[in-house]
């Protein structure tokens, strides 16, 4: 299952997101989920995050062998050991954790770093997919009996020194900057509030808003241009298959690295702001406009372990499908099970949605209710509020969750055009 949590990292979570039990490391290449495993074991024994960028070997033609991850992890100080059993049962009597198991599952083999057992389940970290949690009835059909253990640890290594494509500095800048514009349109909004002695504050906010945008986009266009300059040669390749890659995998990390960051800081912002602004003075609007971040993260947890369903059910049938060769009625059959997950998914959004409508309008009721002012414009404006809070914070959820993708590219970004 792939990890998740709110973006306020002190109110939800604290402990698993800073918890390096819980860093993931996602191969950099192809058949490289073995290096990323060791590494990912270097981090937990070690209590080093700085392994996450330790230098993979390249991987050519086949996967490394087991004796090589040995090696591989040797060269750090950490020792593995390598093991075999018969009866890939012998897994589920297994209390020693972590364990980096070999799996073979949709086709290829595959290396998991499974580190907790609960009663029904293994929790592993993929490094292709992220956490999941795996039945054990289904991991025994995957798991083909070979796994690697943590026999000993020295630090010999010393520091690895962080590689980032964009600066920390500039990141922050780049974001607070593209942010600018809401901020001055939500501040003069506030200063108007019905009162005519602000209407020039407000009007100077509104066009600072402009200013800032226009800003924006001219600091994002020579932000991309830089970044082009530093990487861009480096897509480069002999061989067409690599320079496609090299080309996709670019792309993609370029336009997460200058667009979900700044988005999910803008996100936060507009939370506080709108929370500020809308509920200054009226303590009922505000209790109202709570209860809707709060039931949106309900919600958001109470199913993110069906929407996660939904998409390993879609993957699963778009892969056997696209991979493997069948008879035209079991191809058929494939096609019809991907349009019913589809139509099963779409009465789930459906059934979100209007939860969050029905909800919206009762916590409207209540804090005018409460309040003793059920006027039918102020209810309607209360509503709006509170569906936009619960659509916010909605956003900024899913702008977090694709900070995991983010990472995914930024190692193969790392390890191709940084290495």
């Amino acid at each position: 299952m792939k990890s998740r949590a709110f973006f306020v990292p002190f109110l939800l979570r604290q402990k698993q997101l800073y918890s390096v039990r819980n860093i993931i490391v996602y191969q950099a290449q192809n058949k490289s989920c073995g290096y990323a495993v060791v590494k990912m074991a270097l981090i937990h024994v070690s209590k080093r995050r700085d392994f996450i960028y330790a230098l993979e070997e390249k991987v050519e033609g086949q996967a490394p062998s087991f004796a090589e991850l040995i090696r591989y992890g040797a060269k750090f100080g950490l020792r593995l050991g390598g093991y075999k059993v018969q009866d890939p049962r012998e897994i589920l009597t297994n209390k020693d954790f972590p364990l980096l198991v070999s799996v073979y599952e949709n086709g290829f083999s595959h290396m998991l770093y499974l580190y907790k057992a609960k009663r029904k389940s293994f929790l592993v970290l993929d490094p292709k997919n992220g956490k999941r949690e795996i039945e054990k009835a289904d991991f025994i059909k995957i798991f083909d009996g070979r796994f690697l253990k943590v026999e000993e640890y020295n630090d010999i290594y010393p520091k690895i020194k962080p590689i980032h494509p964009i600066s920390a500095l500039s990141l922050s800048f780049h974001s607070l900057l593209n942010s600018l514009p809401s901020i001055s349109l939500l501040l003069s909004i506030f200063s108007m509030n019905g009162q005519k002695e602000n209407f020039i504050l407000s009007l100077l906010l509104l066009l600072s808003s402009f200013l800032f945008l226009l800003l924006s986009k001219l600091e994002t266009s020579l932000f991309i241009k830089r970044f082009d300059s530093l990487y861009l040669n480096k897509v480069d390749d002999n061989s067409l298959f690599k320079r496609r890659e090299n080309y996709m995998h670019y792309n993609k990390y370029k336009s997460m690295a200058f667009v979900i960051y700044p988005t999910l800081i803008l996100n936060i912002l507009e939370i506080l702001l709108t929370l500020f602004i809308f509920s200054f003075g009226d303590p009922y609007f505000f209790f109202s406009l709570v209860s809707s971040i709060l039931f949106s993260l309900l919600l958001y947890f109470l199913f993110v372990s069906k929407e996660d369903s939904f998409n390993e059910k879609a993957s699963s049938l778009e892969y056997s499908y696209f991979h493997f060769n069948k008879s035209e009625k079991n191809r058929l059959l494939e096609l019809h099970s991907l349009s019913k997950v589809g139509k099963r998914y779409s009465v789930y959004l459906t059934i979100k949605d209007s939860a969050s409508i029905i909800f919206a309008c009762l916590a409207s009721f209540f804090a005018l209710y409460f309040k003793n002012d059920l006027g039918m414009e102020l209810f309607f404006f209360t509503f709006i509020s509170n569906y936009l809070m619960i659509g916010l914070i909605k956003q900024s959820l899913t702008n977090y969750d694709k900070l995991d993708e983010k990472k995914k590219e930024e190692s193969y970004f790392i390890f191709n055009f940084l290495s």
